[in-house]
């Protein structure tokens, strides 16, 4: 189904759009690109009674036939949830940025960056084929890296904290990947999709790379979704512009690595190592983000951890791995995306108008900004938990998946109470505290920021009003995804099951976060001599430290000489490749193809030229020979019919020679005079280098990995390609990709050598003078 290619392939189409359209329509082109996710949205919203009912669409896209890869999509029950949030969300925020950046310089690169996530997000959540999923979660954290770093100095060093945590992550992804699909392999070929993980879910657990491969799977998680001991990079890259931290650090990119976890539980789920690992990591997650939102009073700081607060959570639960706990989860990871979303949205509001985030100064907003509270108002109710929004449906299916274990209850109840506490900071103290609007004259926001954060708003008081619809069509598709199969959900998405220990739990918890959010200033005034996340502290002086060590190995190995260079990568050659052929000898030929006469005589050429350029005392001796080894190659290529070979040959070693001559007085100068060691140590290291060229000539011979491909491009080149020379048609046909890409290669080499040349010039007087560019 070709159509689940459309959503990724019209993003990424938008984004290259953003320029030109927001330059001929910087009013209405916001509007215009905001379209094409709400597009996106409304095509996954008429998916949702197929995909309810077990139809699956599928795309297969042939990619690497000898490996057995293919760019594989589908679209389960979790992968529509998660297009919905993604593509209803984008459009929100898409249309909202058109009114917060309006007239700031960097507003069409920030909206193409966000359209470029969100293509990847797509990708992300709709493979099959692992790599094509990894390759997806990589351009998330580029896309990530290119958007925190707009903002300013701060964003800048947030988004490089932010990719060395998530792109080393991604480094322990992708060595998990590779180690479960070998793991699942068994007897046969290596299995490179999540179906196929899932279906040998018995054979992997069972297999050793089983533990290894889990837990570097969970480090990439933990590191995308900020798990504790990675979370400190999240509050850091609240530095970068709203609809960043709205669209990014709220609904999306940070819902990745629980994605990822969701996808991954039927195949790694169900057993002691997965259920400890996730559960002490989310726990830890949420009490400490807990903690931390206690001490801060910026808006932006104080969602930040809630979303902290939220991952853990989720994360907890898909340890917990009960058909309830799947069913909590994938229903407070929708709730949360569209209230946090609005929450982020009404803050960056609120900055834009009174240019203050400080909720122990701002008051009365909503006077000045009544569509900014009224939207605050439900989204902040959602987080809260209160009827009958959706968030209160979602916080019951929490706690009900907490009663299995009395210690995650604790841990989750203490989590509701400090939501309930944040949304009392950030809604109803800067818009309900009495008195006049302050800080300075605030104003109501643009219409294209109402509409962006009014309608995530509407949508999460929607989730409660129809939520047996939502249960039904959306959460159940996605938990039996996660859960791998039917199941009869004994308390499901919905606003009244009847007094229970749920109901009475929600209660409580928003009656202590009423009571911890009026107390707030007085906590934080009793919390401010605790210093803040050692974590950064660790990541800043382990960063320092990496630059300085740097900084020594490359003073040592960058040492400006080119024989060192040479020789640095020529050992390191040999000593690889005589490794691999001392753990495994291959076998030779047992008999060398017969040479004639004409044959020794060239080769006895070849190797007195190589020995007179070798031990000349003349620099003009050794080019000369030199020229007389590369006509002897000419030569061999004639005699064995490769014409154009030796053309190029002979071209190559003219111009080569000729350069060298005229560079005479360019060069220092030629000492013959060598220490005998260093020849020596030369001498060695070309014979080991030669010798393992040889072997590996030798070896060549007897090695047939597959059909020749040589015969296949003889026999449809003058067919297929309308040419007889086979070397041409690859060169131009076949390969022209690669052929074009070579020449671009060059192209840029030769423009990086005309800059060099340009740089250091010489005057009249001889002298060297420096050109800046």
């Amino acid at each position: 189904m070709f159509a689940l290619l459309v959503p990724i392939l019209a993003c990424l189409t938008a984004a290259a759009l953003t320029y030109p359209l927001l330059r001929l329509l910087p009013r209405a082109g916001a509007w215009l690109l905001a379209a094409v996710p709400a597009l996106c949205c409304a095509w996954y919203l008429s998916q949702t009674g197929a995909v309810a009912a077990g139809a699956f669409p599928e795309l297969q896209i042939p990619w690497i036939r000898g490996l057995e890869l293919d760019i594989g999509l589908r679209l389960d029950g979790l992968a529509l949830l998660m297009g919905l949030v993604i593509t209803g969300i984008g459009a929100a925020i898409v249309c909202y940025a058109g009114g917060y950046l309006h007239g700031k310089s960097n507003q069409p690169y920030i909206i193409a960056w966000l359209l470029v996530f969100m293509a990847a997000m797509l990708g992300l959540v709709t493979a099959d084929n692992i790599v094509f999923a990894f390759v997806s979660w990589e351009a998330t954290s580029i896309a990530s890296f290119m958007l925190i770093g707009t903002g300013g100095h701060e964003g800048r060093l947030a988004a490089r904290r932010a990719m060395l945590i998530t792109g080393g992550g991604g480094l322990a992804l992708l060595a998990g990947l590779i180690l479960l699909a070998f793991g699942a392999a068994g007897d046969g070929a290596p299995v490179w999709t999540f179906s196929g993980l899932i279906a040998q879910a018995e054979v992997l657990q069972q297999s050793p790379l089983f533990a290894p491969g889990l837990l570097c799977v969970y480090l990439g998680a933990a590191t995308k979704s900020a798990q504790f001991p990675f979370h400190f990079w999240l509050p850091g890259a609240m530095a970068a512009p709203t609809p960043v931290s709205a669209y990014l650090h709220s609904a999306t990119m940070v819902k990745a690595g629980v994605f990822l976890l969701a996808r991954m539980h039927p195949a790694l789920g169900g057993n002691g190592l997965w259920f400890w690992v996730l559960t002490l990591a989310g726990s830890a997650t949420v009490l400490w983000a807990a903690f931390r939102a206690l001490q801060v009073k910026d808006l932006k700081a104080l969602l930040a951890y809630t979303t902290l607060m939220a991952l853990g959570t989720i994360t907890v639960l898909l340890g917990l791995g009960s058909p309830q706990a799947a069913l909590a989860a994938v229903a407070f990871l929708l709730a949360h995306a569209f209230y946090k979303g609005a929450l982020f949205m009404v803050a960056g509001s609120v900055d834009h108008a009174a240019h203050s985030r400080d909720s122990e100064i701002l008051g009365g907003l909503r006077k000045a900004m009544p569509f900014t509270a009224g939207a605050g108002l439900v989204a902040g109710l959602a987080m809260a938990g209160v009827a009958p929004l959706g968030g209160f449906a979602a916080k019951e299916l929490v706690l009900k998946a907490g009663l299995e274990m009395i210690p995650v209850l604790i841990c989750l109840m203490i989590g509701a109470v400090v939501f309930v506490s944040v949304a009392w900071s950030v809604v109803v103290r800067p818009f309900w505290n009495g008195g006049e609007p302050r800080p300075g004259h605030p104003h109501e926001s643009p219409p294209s920021m109402i509409v962006g954060f009014c309608s995530l708003a509407l949508i999460s008081l929607l989730l409660g009003i129809f939520a047996p619809w939502v249960d039904r069509m959306l959460l159940t598709p996605a938990a039996e995804s996660v859960r791998m199969g039917e199941v009869a959900w004994g308390y499901g998405f919905a606003l009244w099951h009847g007094i229970g220990t749920a109901l009475f739990l929600s209660l409580f918890a928003v009656i202590g976060g009423i009571f911890v959010g009026m107390r707030a200033i007085r906590t934080r005034a009793a919390l401010q001599g605790i210093p803040r996340d050692r974590g950064v502290l660790v990541h800043d002086w382990l960063w320092k430290y990496l630059i300085e060590g740097g900084k020594r190995v490359t003073a040592l190995l960058q040492n400006g000489s080119l024989y060192s260079y040479l020789m640095m990568v020529l050992i390191t050659t040999v000593a690889f490749t005589g490794f691999a052929l001392w753990r495994n000898w291959p076998a030779l030929p047992q008999s060398l193809p017969s040479v004639d006469f004409f044959d020794v005589v060239l080769v006895i050429m070849l190797v007195l030229s190589s020995l007179v350029m070798a031990t000349s005392h003349s620099r003009l001796g050794a080019i000369a020979a030199f020229g007389g080894v590369g006509a002897g190659i000419t030569v061999f290529f004639l005699r064995y019919a490769a014409p154009d070979l030796a053309l190029t040959q002979f071209l190559v070693d003219v111009l080569t020679v000729v350069l060298l001559v005229l560079a005479f007085r360019h060069l220092p100068d030629y000492r013959s005079g060598r220490a005998r060691v260093r020849q020596a140590w030369s001498a060695l290291v070309a014979i080991c280098v030669g010798a393992m060229v040889t072997i590996g000539v030798l070896v060549a011979q007897t090695l047939q990995l597959g059909p020749k491909v040589s015969e296949l491009h003889a026999s449809m080149a003058l067919p297929e390609a309308y040419g007889r020379n086979v070397v041409n048609v690859i060169l131009v046909d076949f390969r022209a990709i690669d052929t074009f890409g070579e020449i671009i290669v060059l192209g840029i080499a030769a423009l990086g050598v005309v800059a060099l040349l340009r740089r250091a010039r010489i005057s009249k007087d001889g002298r060297r003078e420096e050109v800046q560019l």
